[in-house]
C-alpha cells in the first residue's frame, strides 16, 4: 500500500539541523502513514545516520548537484503521489501534517499546490528586523483560512505528482550547488570628490562608467568554487580612505546594489560576505537585500574606526548588529564586535595554522 504521503528533505552537510527537522516530522508521519526520505546531496556519515535514528528513507547523490536535483531525485525515490516538501532547517508544529492531508482530500482536482505558514523562530539574539528588511530568513503567512495565493515557499510546499506532469520537474539548471555571493574585499575609491551634489543618482553614474571600463577583477578571477561552494566577487565603489567613515555605506550602496541586481540574474546567490564592517557590511545592510550576509572583521573597525568617528562608530555597530555572523581574527577582536553589538560571532584566524613540526633555527 502506498504511503498517505511522501515527506522529502533535501540537504547537504547540516546534520544539526537536520536532527531537529526530522524529531518533529517523523513521529507525525509515522502516525499518518507517511514515508520521510532525506536526499542528500553529496554522501555524509552524519546525515546518513541522523536519517536512520528517526527511520527515514536515505538517498544520496555521489556528488553534490544542487537543491534542485535533490528534489528530482527525491519525486524518483517518492512511493506517493501527494508529495511534501520541506527545507532541512525547519520544526513542523503539531498537527502539520494532518492538516496537509486534509486539504489534500478537500482539494478539489484543479488544485496543483498546497502550502502554509513559515514562522521565523530567533534563539540566540533579540534582533528581529535590520531597517526596511523582513526577517533575514524565509517566511510566509497567507492567513488563517485556505485560500488561494500566487506562490509557496520550499521550505513548507506540497505538490501532486500530477502537476509535475503538467507543469514539469524542478529546473537544476536554475541551482548550481548550494550558492553564496561574497563582496570583494577591497572597494573601489570614488574618482568624484565626495561633497555636495553628489547624491544616489552620481554613485551609481559613475558605477557604471568605473566598471564598464576597468573590471577591478577579471572574468577568470569573479567566479570560483571553494569547499563545493560556488562564489562570486563584486566589486563596488565606496569614498575613499580615510574621509567620511560614517558615511561610507551610504556612498557605496547604490553601486553595491546596482552589482548586486545585475549579479543577481546569472548567479541566484543565498549569502553575502562583506570584508570589514565599513564600507562592506553598511553597504550590504543599506543595499536593502533579501538575504543573509556576514561580516569579516580585522581589526580596522573596531580598533581604529570606532574610536576615532562618533559616525563611523555607529555606522560599525548598524553593521555588525544586523549581520548574521561576524567572523574575528582574534579573541580580542570578537570581544570587541560583541560589544558592538554583534549577535553571533566566530573566531577565525587566517594563516596561522602550525606546521607539523617545528622549523630548523637559521644558523
Amino acid at each position: 500500500m502506498a504511503p498517505t504521503a511522501s515527506i522529502i528533505v533535501p540537504t547537504r552537510l547540516r546534520a544539526g539541523y537536520l536532527e531537529v527537522a526530522l524529531a518533529s516530522i517523523a513521529p507525525q508521519a509515522a502516525a499518518s502513514g507517511a514515508e520521510v526520505l532525506v536526499v542528500d546531496d553529496g554522501p555524509d556519515a552524519r546525515t546518513r545516520a541522523c536519517a536512520q535514528r528517526h527511520a527515514a528513507r536515505y538517498v544520496a547523490h555521489e556528488t553534490s548537484r544542487g537543491l534542485n536535483a535533490a528534489r528530482n531525485t527525491g519525486i524518483d525515490a517518492a512511493r506517493s503521489d501527494l508529495l511534501v516538501f520541506v527545507d532541512d532547517d525547519v520544526e513542523v508544529r503539531a498537527g502539520w501534517l494532518d492538516a496537509l492531508l486534509a486539504a489534500d482530500a478537500a482539494a478539489g482536482a484543479e488544485v496543483a499546490v498546497l502550502t502554509g505558514p513559515i514562522h521565523a523562530r530567533f534563539e540566540d539574539h533579540r534582533w528581529r528586523s535590520c531597517g526596511r528588511e523582513g526577517a533575514p530568513i524565509t517566511t510566509q503567512d497567507h492567513g488563517p483560512r485556505d485560500r488561494d495565493v500566487r506562490s509557496a515557499w520550499g521550505a513548507n510546499m506540497t505538490l501532486r505528482r500530477t502537476a509535475i506532469a503538467r507543469a514539469g520537474r524542478f529546473d537544476e539548471a536554475r541551482e548550481r550547488g548550494w550558492p553564496a555571493g561574497i563582496v570583494d574585499a577591497t572597494p573601489i575609491l570614488h574618482t568624484t570628490p565626495v561633497g555636495g551634489g553628489y547624491d544616489r543618482a552620481a554613485a551609481v553614474a559613475e558605477a557604471r562608467s568605473f566598471l564598464a571600463t576597468r573590471p577591478y577583477v577579471t572574468r577568470e578571477q569573479a567566479r570560483a568554487t571553494l569547499d563545493g561552494i560556488d562564489v562570486a566577487y563584486v566589486p563596488f565603489l565606496a569614498p575613499p580612505r580615510p574621509r567620511a567613515y560614517g558615511r561610507w555605506g551610504r556612498w557605496a550602496a547604490p553601486p553595491l546594489a546596482l552589482a548586486l541586481r545585475a549579479l543577481r540574474r546569472a548567479f541566484p546567490y543565498n549569502l553575502v560576505h562583506a570584508h570589514n564592517a565599513v564600507p562592506a557590511g553598511e553597504a550590504v545592510r543599506r543595499a536593502g537585500l533579501r538575504v543573509p550576509y556576514v561580516v569579516s572583521v580585522h581589526g580596522g573597525d573596531v580598533f581604529h574606526t570606532v574610536p576615532r568617528s562618533r559616525a563611523g562608530a555607529e555606522a560599525v555597530r548598524a553593521a555588525l548588529g544586523c549581520a548574521r555572523l561576524v567572523l574575528a581574527n582574534s579573541a580580542g577582536i570578537e570581544e570587541r564586535c560583541r560589544v558592538l553589538g554583534a549577535p553571533a560571532t566566530r573566531v577565525v584566524r587566517l594563516g596561522s595554522d602550525l606546521p607539523e613540526r617545528r622549523a630548523e633555527p637559521y644558523a
